[in-house]
């Protein structure tokens, strides 16, 4: 028996069953599908029926050749063609389908199944490229789809967005498709999310990672360049690119030489922007390190909390300014040289509180009763002395 071809393989030997019958291009082995249907999750109430989670992805969808409202009309099982890639299509979206073995290849060796392509670009949108059937528009899209010419981009100016996408799926007219340049490679998510392997002057790379578009226009169908200022998230690799990133502050008083501006820098480095970012290393240490100097800005505080210690270990510190100048005093050191001084002067004081003067016997009343009042004063001073060091802070 004839080995059995399928899919592209087939298309080269013109075969695809043990007779080596001639196989139509267009409707056995490749054709084009619209997808009515998709599961998506355990709640589909066709989940079981098509083995479950191995369902996932799966499309339910019928012949272009008949509009959508023909009840009709075939419902067709078709599945992802790659399991790393997921890329699954909207309602309404066409596919590549391709005939390819199924999962009962080792009893049946002539045993097949569809599977589909990502969808077909007709729009040239990332955000959908959904097309109903021709008697099936939603009437604010009938204008659209019905009187776009062959290759146009579609233009919804009326806001309308009644084309059934999905459940959950909403059409947003200002989700535009990123401007391309010579040798990128480029992946766009449906809402605003990018990745750009790039470059600038042709040669020198950057990478850009974006997660939601800026509020720079309402017609999604005009070509747009990311803008890190306004973007929602932001992660940017460069090599040799000044970024136009403005930060928060430029405070850089405590440097006796100002770090280059992140937007004048150009050299590689890496940029985060969002509006809030949150390093949390659940197992480990976040380390940061780095051959000149670490910068904490903010416009508002900088605060360190720990439930231990903060240890700061360096051969100068300043505090207050980078000019500072006055030296802090040694706890301990400090305590011990007042409590001796105290320790002496009340001893003279203990003595002047006794003192008598000349004939014998008559009492210095005035001395007496002072010596007497700071000798208290100076044993509260004592008994406070260790009340003096912090219990937290510590230094060399």
């Amino acid at each position: 028996m004839p080995k059995n071809l399928y899919g592209v393989s087939g298309l080269s030997r013109g075969v695809l069953s043990p007779y080596s019958n001639p196989v139509s291009f267009s409707k056995e082995i490749l054709s084009i599908k619209r997808v009515i249907d998709i599961i998506l999750d355990q709640n589909h109430p066709k989940f079981k029926e098509y083995g479950e989670w191995a369902s996932i992805g799966l499309v339910l969808a019928e012949e272009i050749t008949s509009p959508t409202n023909n009840k009709s009309n075939a419902v067709i099982p078709i599945y992802p063609l790659f399991p790393n890639i997921k890329q699954y299509p909207l309602i309404n979206e066409l596919i590549i389908t391709l005939v390819l073995p199924s999962t009962e290849l080792e009893t049946n060796l002539t045993s097949t199944r569809q599977y589909y392509f990502p969808p077909l670009n007709v729009w040239g949108s990332q955000h959908h490229n959904a097309i109903p059937g021709v008697s099936n528009p939603p009437p604010s899209q009938r204008k659209d789809y019905q009187q776009t010419e062959a290759g146009s981009v579609r233009k919804v100016t009326d806001g309308g967005t009644e084309i059934k996408l999905g459940d959950t799926f909403v059409e947003q007219l200002n989700i535009n498709p990123l401007q391309p340049f010579e040798g990128d490679h480029i992946l766009e998510g449906r809402f605003g999310n990018s990745l750009r392997f790039g470059s600038s002057k042709g040669k020198d790379p950057i990478t850009k990672i974006r997660n939601g578009q800026g509020p720079q226009t309402n017609e999604g169908w005009v070509n747009i360049e990311e803008n890190i200022q306004e973007d929602k998230a932001s992660i940017y690799l460069t090599s040799t690119q000044q970024i136009p990133l403005q930060p928060n502050t430029f405070n850089y008083n405590s440097y006796s030489t100002s770090p280059e501006s992140v937007n004048q820098y150009s050299k590689p480095q890496i940029l985060l922007n969002s509006g809030r970012i949150v390093l949390n290393a659940n197992q480990n240490h976040i380390l940061l390190s780095a051959a000149k100097s670490i910068n904490l800005n903010s416009q508002d505080s900088v605060n360190i909390d720990s439930k231990n210690k903060v240890v700061i270990n360096s051969p100068q510190i300043y505090l207050g300014g980078k000019d500072a100048t006055e030296p802090i005093l040694l706890g301990n050191k400090t305590i011990d040289l007042l409590r001796d001084t105290l320790t002496a002067f009340q001893s003279i004081l203990n003595q002047l509180q006794i003192l008598q003067s000349l004939p014998p016997g008559a009492p210095f009343a005035s001395l007496n009763v002072q010596a007497a009042i700071s000798n208290q004063t100076i044993s509260k001073a004592l008994a406070s002395l260790e009340t003096l060091k912090s219990p937290n802070n510590k230094t060399l």
